[in-house]
């Protein structure tokens, strides 16, 4: 173990100087002086957020599978690769909107933000013991074979249930169930975007993912499992959510590597990737023909190029913009919107269906004083960071980085010292971090995370009242 550490560790300061020269290539001498502030200010991000994951590996040995390693991948990749890239081919326009003046400043507040982060992991400013749970009966360890088949029953009634409801949704948006069951090759989808009245059922999508992997990971029911697994897989292609279909993919080889504590090889990272990337390419080459009700189709003549394998990635990578503009609106143009973004999850909670004239989310607003109506139109969004900093400024930049380094912190812990439960739960979560980082949308994220972990509650819930009875 300590030879694959050292190992480990030298191809990460590989990596780490590898990438060091795309950052340098980077550079050309027609940049204009915002432009040449930019670069500079990117350099500067790369060589101390980077250096940062370097000493975490050497220092800490930093997993793969760690909350950290996830959450910094696409911290790196939203504010350096992609603002870099963007940089170079004179792309920095979002939704009509030059962006480039705010992004010296946006940079330097990234930096700032994620120096925070790291200290709220790593450092020793500690709220609780890091692995706070730890302490957990011995008795919530499921070891029982008849209790480890009840519970995996629970979860298949878990499954079917959602599987229904998230049925439910998709016709209700139009869909019938031959355009589902045909994956959109036959019968048809009536597009009306006015219906949203059972749009919350959607929520039950991420809960589906849960059940099925507690199903999938328990032993026995192999031809239950194997049409769960088709059925699951139908509805995310029809839902077209990558996000979901990221969680559904990633989770059992979270699970299957930290229950072992073991490391995939490069060439398994590599070619699970590719495999990925292919997966969520296609469904964003269809994402039109889905939404408008049409057959999907290949990919035609534009085949697997490095631009259309990261093309699903783009709107998320891109939010970079919208943090860019919003550091010269707020709060120049704009008051700090102090917490409001995440106060309306009192207000998300209530369905719409029970309450039609509900407050759309704050969110919308603070993206189009960010930017323009037509960002707010077309969905834009902005990183986690974003409305740290539209709600309380800089300072909410530092304090809340801080405070998500230290929630993550807690998240490694269900991994360290895991009972069944826990592990599943971490492989669920690990994921569900895509969201946390590339969607600053606090409410949407809360629920999105409780609908995930509605499984485990609903089970530790029935678990409790039976010993009771008992």
């Amino acid at each position: 173990m300590h030879k694959n550490k050292n190992v480990g560790s030298v191809v990460c300061l590989f990596a780490y100087l590898l990438f060091g020269f795309f950052v340098i290539n980077q550079y050309k001498s027609g940049y204009n002086t915002e432009e040449l502030n930019l670069y500079w200010a990117l350099v500067g991000a790369y060589v101390i957020c980077g250096a940062l994951i370097v000493v975490a590996k050497f220092k800490h040995d930093l997993y793969l599978f760690e909350p950290f390693t996830f959450a910094s991948l696409w911290y790196l990749a939203i504010f350096i690769y992609r603002p870099l890239q963007d940089l170079y081919d004179n792309n920095l326009i979002g939704n009509g909107v030059s962006v480039v003046s705010g992004g010296a400043k946006a940079t330097i507040l990234f930096t700032l933000g994620y120096i925070c982060f790291y200290l709220g992991y790593y450092g020793k400013f500690r709220l609780g013991n890091s692995r706070a749970y730890r302490e957990y009966d011995t008795e919530d360890q499921v070891s029982p074979v008849t209790e480890t088949y009840s519970r995996s029953n629970m979860a298949l009634i878990g499954w079917g249930i959602s599987f229904v409801l998230v049925l439910i949704c998709l016709i209700s948006q139009g869909a019938s169930l031959s355009y589902i069951f045909s994956l959109a090759s036959s019968g048809e989808k009536v597009v009306d975007e006015s219906n949203v009245a059972l749009l919350f059922l959607s929520n039950f999508g991420i809960t589906l993912v849960s059940c099925w992997m507690m199903v999938l990971v328990r032993p026995g029911k192999r031809a239950i499992k194997i049409i769960i697994t088709i059925l699951s897989v139908i509805y995310l292609i029809m839902r077209n959510g990558r996000w979901l279909l990221m969680v559904f993919v990633f989770a059992p080889f979270v699970y299957y590597y930290t229950k072992r504590k073991t490391r995939p090889n490069l060439l398994l990272i590599l070619g699970g990737g590719f495999a990925l990337l292919t997966v969520f390419a296609w469904m964003q080459y269809n994402r039109a023909n889905i939404a408008l009700g049409r057959q999907m189709v290949g990919f035609g003549d534009n085949w697997l190029t490095l631009k259309v394998l990261l093309s699903p990635f783009d709107s998320d990578f891109s939010t970079y913009k919208v943090f860019y503009n919003m550091v010269t609106r707020f709060p120049s143009a704009y008051p700090y919107m102090f917490g409001t973004t995440f106060l309306y999850t009192i207000v998300l909670f209530v369905p719409r269906v029970l309450w039609p004239g509900k407050p759309d989310n704050p969110v919308r607003d603070m993206i189009e004083h960010s930017m323009n109506n037509l960002a707010r139109i077309s969905g834009s969004a902005v990183a986690n960071i974003g409305e740290f900093y539209a709600n309380f400024g800089i300072v909410g930049v530092l304090v809340f980085m801080f405070i998500f380094g230290k929630i993550i912190l807690k998240l490694k812990a269900l991994y360290e010292e895991p009972t069944e439960e826990r592990l599943i739960a971490y492989s669920v979560l690990y994921p569900l971090l895509f969201q946390w980082v590339a969607r600053g949308n606090f409410s949407g994220n809360f629920y999105v995370t409780i609908f995930a972990m509605l499984p485990f509650i609903v089970e530790w819930f029935v678990h409790r009242m039976g010993r009771r009875r008992v």
